[in-house]
């Protein structure tokens, strides 16, 4: 079973300065059919930055979100044995989300051959989504990026071109 998963948040790019805002999800079966979808506001967040607001963050959604821990709670009722995380920068979003301890591919950084090109060090998700000809529109909104991430990851896993570390 897979769990796609990107986050929203403010605050510096390292955990654990930063807050959750927003986490999306995508929870499948070992072939990727889809058992569960979920993007949910995170409460938290006292005051969003003039970035933040440009984004279309909305602290009145954020504060009418779920607690951090209800999330989690909810993220680890899904998980079993067989559980793989897939997430773009996995060690900033899952890291955000004390899941880091769980097995996990980051689509950002493991080898990933690309148009007879091997890819190693840090590809930013438009130009993976690029190489495989989604479209994609340059956004930092967490659900957004999980359905085109679970769209590259179907696309990588079709032509069997993901090679786990």
């Amino acid at each position: 079973m897979f769990i796609i998963c990107d986050t929203n948040g403010i605050g510096t790019f390292i955990p654990p300065t930063q807050t959750v805002t927003k986490i999306s999800l995508i929870h499948t079966d070992c072939n990727l059919n889809i058992l569960h979808k979920e993007t949910m506001y995170v409460k938290g967040a006292k005051q969003l930055n003039k970035w933040c607001i440009e984004q279309g963050h909305d602290l009145n959604l954020i504060n009418n979100g779920k607690p951090y821990e209800d999330v989690l709670y909810m993220i680890n009722k899904l998980i079993d044995s067989k559980t793989l995380f897939i997430s773009h920068n996995c060690q900033f979003h899952l890291g955000l989300l004390n899941l880091l301890k769980y097995k996990h591919i980051c689509t950002s950084t493991n080898k990933i051959m690309l148009t007879n090109l091997e890819q190693s060090s840090y590809i930013k998700l438009g130009e993976l989504a690029q190489r495989l000809n989604i479209a994609y529109m340059e956004m930092n909104e967490a659900e957004y990026n999980v359905n085109i991430l679970f769209r590259c990851f179907q696309e990588l896993k079709k032509r069997d071109l993901f090679i786990e570390k």
